[in-house]
């Protein structure tokens, strides 16, 4: 995959990885799995949800993915809360 970064991005993902002794590949990568990561993948924060609002969609197709997505997300969720309520009434 080959990304491109802002030159503002590629001057600070430089000089910290200099200074952490890294390159900028590793460095990145390491940042993104200790923050991005489990940000976006944690149902209980919303941060991935929050993030996909914010964006500015380049088509309306692509906005209409997202939001299709966030639907099915939200559905799939109030399903699992639906049956985790159940069984917990269940076991009384």
């Amino acid at each position: 995959m080959k990304i491109e970064l802002t030159p503002e991005n590629a001057a600070a993902l430089t000089k910290y990885a200099a200074l952490a002794g890294g390159t900028p590949a590793r460095f990145l990568n390491k940042y993104l799995a200790d923050n991005m990561v489990p940000l976006f993948e944690n149902p209980r924060t919303g941060d991935l949800e929050s993030h996909l609002g914010n964006l500015e969609y380049r088509t309306q197709a692509d906005a209409e993915r997202v939001t299709a997505w966030m639907h099915h997300l939200v559905r799939e969720r109030g399903v699992a809360t639906s049956l985790k309520q159940k069984s917990k009434s269940d076991s009384k």
